[in-house]
């Protein structure tokens, strides 16, 4: 608040007059679909261990014991939103090599480019 009176801060709206927008479709390649596949069936994996009481122990579901946790809600809906967050940024990944493409081609046509995920 003090910069904003003294003249030190000053906040601007940028103008859309003159500004087109559009939305580009990118497909997936193959490659990028394998890596999906895989990240989904090893995520798949993971809580159907515990569930199905495999031999083999999952870290996650015991580090609720580890870390003093009366309930393992709270560290399941840390899982889900991690998963979540993962594959959203692996999707928003799969789209940067086009993304580039696109940029560059606006640039040598001497426009601006912004992107939005």
């Amino acid at each position: 608040m003090d910069m904003k009176v003294s003249g030190m801060y000053i906040a601007r709206q940028l103008s859309f007059s003159g500004v087109s927008f559009r939305i580009e479709e990118i497909g997936l390649d193959s490659d990028f679909k394998e890596v999906y596949n895989k990240a989904a069936k090893l995520v798949s994996v993971a809580p159907l261990s515990n569930v199905n009481q495999i031999a083999v122990p999952v870290p996650f579901v015991y580090s609720s014991d580890e870390l003093g946790l009366v309930s393992r809600k709270s560290l399941w809906g840390q899982f889900w939103s991690s998963h979540q967050r993962f594959f959203k940024y692996l999707c928003i990944a799969a789209k940067v090599r086009c993304l580039v493409e696109l940029a560059k081609k606006e640039l040598e046509t001497g426009k601006v480019s912004t992107t939005q995920p």
